[in-house]
């Protein structure tokens, strides 16, 4: 799953940075690395033109809209299913999405700014119910 990947393969650990190329490649970073303490660092980080990526990549994983209708979960690994999830005023072109979901019961509460005419539907990787709040 391509989230698990930008979690697990990141250059630089902790601030999830990504490479854009080897450092030879990409004089400008020099600056930067002396300034952050990396010089040991092969490639040129941090990179916010990848990191930039992660987040709509995120987004999408959690909430996403087709058509008329906005999926929740639909790229959300199935070993988060194992854990309390929480998320806070995404931005949608419904307004602004929150949602919890509880592994207990199994079941996600969500809220949305402008409800969407094709309803909001769960599709997560393991079954879950939707109470809207």
């Amino acid at each position: 799953m391509a989230i698990d990947y930008f979690f697990n393969h990141h250059v630089a650990p902790s601030p999830y940075t990504y490479s854009e190329g080897e450092k030879d490649e990409i004089s400008a970073m020099h600056s930067w690395e002396r300034t952050c303490g990396w010089d040991i660092r092969r490639f040129g980080t941090p990179d916010k033109w990848t990191a930039a990526e992660l987040f709509p990549l995120l987004q999408d994983c959690l909430a996403r809209e087709h058509d008329d209708a906005l999926i929740i979960g639909f790229g959300v690994p199935v070993s988060w299913m194992n854990e309390s999830i929480s998320v806070t005023d995404l931005p949608t072109r419904f307004g602004k999405l929150s949602f919890t979901y509880d592994p207990t019961s199994a079941t996600a509460c969500a809220t949305v700014e402008n409800p969407p005419p094709g309803g909001i539907r769960l599709d997560f990787p393991r079954p879950a119910n939707l109470k809207m709040n």
